[in-house]
């Protein structure tokens, strides 16, 4: 299917995505191909309010290279969940070709994320302090 897909024209492709996105003909994801993101993503977010499928959208997008179209998804990046987040950034840490909007926006989400008890947390922050204050 995604030779198919890859060969159809932009009209042709975004009326097969339409229909089968709208009437769940197949898992969405697989409707992603190089070159198809930005139509894609056009059709898909309106539909998926609730952006369950985020990190495996964004790996999807990661695995055909539609670098660019992971700009539309950093909007929503703050919103995720800790182990979403997680899971974005070791995603992200393997494609060096990512946006530095998108990097910056996973980043600064985790280093949001509240700090873990114990003594690994308490260390941790210690050193996140010492190379904040480092920076400056």
């Amino acid at each position: 299917m995604r030779r198919i897909l890859e060969q159809m024209n932009d009209d042709e492709y975004r009326e097969f995505a339409r229909t089968a996105v709208a009437q769940r003909i197949v898992d969405p994801l697989q409707l992603i191909v190089e070159g198809k993101g930005d139509t894609f993503l056009e059709l898909y977010l309106p539909l998926n309010q609730e952006k369950e499928d985020f990190v495996p959208l964004a790996e999807t997008l990661l695995a055909v290279r539609a670098y660019t179209c992971l700009l539309c998804l950093s909007p929503f990046v703050p919103d995720l969940s800790s182990k979403e987040l997680w899971a974005l950034q070791e995603a992200a840490q393997n494609h060096p070709d990512l946006p530095v909007t998108f990097r910056q926006a996973v980043n600064e989400a985790v280093s949001a994320l509240p700090q873990k008890k114990g003594v690994l947390g308490t260390i941790k922050a210690v050193f996140k302090k010492d190379k904040k204050t480092a920076e400056r």
